[in-house]
């Protein structure tokens, strides 16, 4: 193990942290910075033979595709017990790190002249029918969309259509000239989730 004394002096800290800066995410910087000096030579020629592949990628015009993301271990520990669920909004953040693990196994799965980055991604499949599950069912800002399943779907087409035949009736008794001393205003509009109508 490198000494404290000779990483100051080398000043070890220094390039990671400038090395951290060009991360695509938080997640990225926290496990940049904690990279420790490699102990054996194998390794130092594996890390380099990893490094040569991604710039031969990126010289051929075919930089590794990546993408900023938020840190999942939070996510993942919270859901550990049994039964715990997560929000919709914090299931978004599984999104990008899933399409990446996907992205990239495509980018690099088919390459024989990669076989560092290749045996580095032995066994990430980025779970493509939960990937299809997510996009299929929450939007970015963690919304159910309506084809998230067939029952929300139809829940929401009948509510949508109960909505447009409250909005009608009452647009229909605002429009009764016989009810006009009553009413303050001549419109109907939404309060707390509440179709309502101004009267006096």
């Amino acid at each position: 193990m490198i000494p404290v004394a000779t990483r100051e002096q080398l000043e070890f800290h220094k390039l990671l942290t400038l090395t951290a800066e060009a991360a695509h995410s938080e997640a990225s910087r926290k496990a940049i910075r904690a990279i420790e000096p490699l102990r054996s030579a194998e390794a130092i020629q594996q890390r380099q033979a990893r490094i040569e592949e991604v710039r031969r990628l990126d010289r051929e015009g075919i930089p590794l595709s990546l993408v900023p993301f938020v840190d999942l271990q939070p996510f993942l520990i919270r859901v550990r017990p049994q039964g715990a669920i997560l929000e919709p909004i914090e299931l978004t953040a599984f999104v990008p790190v899933l399409g990446l693990v996907e992205t990239l196994g495509l980018q690099i799965r088919d390459r024989d002249d990669l076989p560092n980055l290749r045996h580095l991604i032995e066994g990430f499949n980025g779970h493509p029918e939960l990937l299809q599950s997510l996009r299929r069912s929450l939007d970015d800002e963690g919304n159910i969309l309506d084809q998230a399943s067939l029952l929300l779907t139809d829940l929401r087409s009948q509510v949508r259509q109960v909505e447009v035949r409250i909005r009608k009736q009452l647009t229909d008794l605002i429009q009764d000239h016989s009810l006009s001393n009553l009413l303050q205003d001549d419109f109907v509009t939404q309060r707390s989730g509440r179709w309502v109508i101004p009267v006096r």
